[in-house]
């Protein structure tokens, strides 16, 4: 199993414009953080179609490789994973049946893990080499690894604080950065993605926002790119449209965005410099992407 040293990209056009715009202003560290600005954002379906685009064969856009996927939360749901991936892989192939069984099979070449402790976690990545490399072991001969996924990298921020340690978390967090650092340097800079949670605040000045997470700075500097997700607000009736009136027209506006699940993504520029986000305002929708989750358990991007 190898890793090829390639630029940035993911296999999605949406998050690929604005990795490509990123990195080439300035070479970063292959890290992206799905930071979801409060519940049912969309980070963890957003992962999971990632997983689905690197393991999944070209033919359906994919790139027919293996990934590893390091579960922090608890929370790996693999119907739901498959549920992601078969709903992108069905408009790309005839035939249901024929779909499945080409989703299984890619499926199989995704290497969970879940580790209850911080401890847990640098020991299961210090022991990824050895793993990956033992292909009669873990089935995924001749595949490169395409990505490392962390799914809740946020889900040892209480440990710490249980044990006593100071500064947010700091000795925790460092420890975790230098097993995936250690990780990259042995696969070829291989692109980690993990998913976080955190929140929104004002700046001083009242111009670019800041957007927190629980995770002690030493984590948001090992970050290459932070793409910030977040629902879309249904916006109240105006003032001025009567009592009629929202019950009809209005009113099936706002029922359309709550059922259609909107979410919006952008990059946090904040920190990456201007010439970074000079080149993402260049792009289509200035860097901004939206998306929806379908019944299905699919991801529906809008044009």
């Amino acid at each position: 199993m190898t890793t090829a040293q390639q630029e940035f990209t993911l296999g999605l056009p949406e998050i690929d414009a604005l990795l490509t715009a990123a990195y080439k202003v300035r070479t970063r560290r292959r890290v992206l953080e799905l930071l979801g600005l409060g519940p049912c954002t969309g980070k963890t379906s957003l992962l999971y179609l990632l997983v689905g685009l690197a393991t999944l064969p070209a033919s359906l856009g994919g790139k027919g490789a293996c990934v590893v996927l390091l579960d922090c939360s608890g929370r790996f749901d693999v119907v739901r994973l498959r549920g992601v991936v078969f709903e992108f892989a069905k408009p790309r192939h005839a035939g249901d049946a024929e779909v499945e069984q080409v989703v299984e099979e890619a499926l199989e070449h995704v290497h969970v893990f879940r580790p209850d402790t911080a401890g847990e976690f640098v020991a299961t990545v210090g022991g990824l080499e050895e793993y990956l490399l033992d292909w009669r072991g873990n089935g995924s001969s001749g595949r490169e690894l395409a990505g490392v996924f962390v799914d809740g990298v946020e889900g040892f921020v209480w440990e710490g604080l249980r044990e006593g340690l100071t500064d947010g978390n700091t000795e925790t967090y460092t420890t975790i950065i230098q097993s995936l650092r250690s990780l990259q340097k042995t696969f070829l800079q291989v692109p980690i993605i993990a998913t976080n949670n955190g929140t929104i605040r004002s700046s001083p000045d009242g111009e670019a926002p800041i957007y927190k997470t629980y995770l002690p700075q030493v984590w948001t500097a090992f970050v290459g790119v932070r793409i910030i997700l977040a629902r879309t607000p249904v916006r109240p009736f105006p003032v001025e449209v009567s009592l009629q009136n929202a019950w009809t027209e209005q009113q099936e506006r706002r029922l359309e965005v709550v059922r259609r699940n909107r979410i919006e993504g952008w990059v946090d520029v904040g920190g990456l410099g201007g010439g970074v986000e000079n080149e993402i305002g260049r792009l289509e929708g200035g860097g901004r992407f939206s998306f929806s989750l379908s019944r299905g358990g699919g991801i529906v991007f809008e044009q």
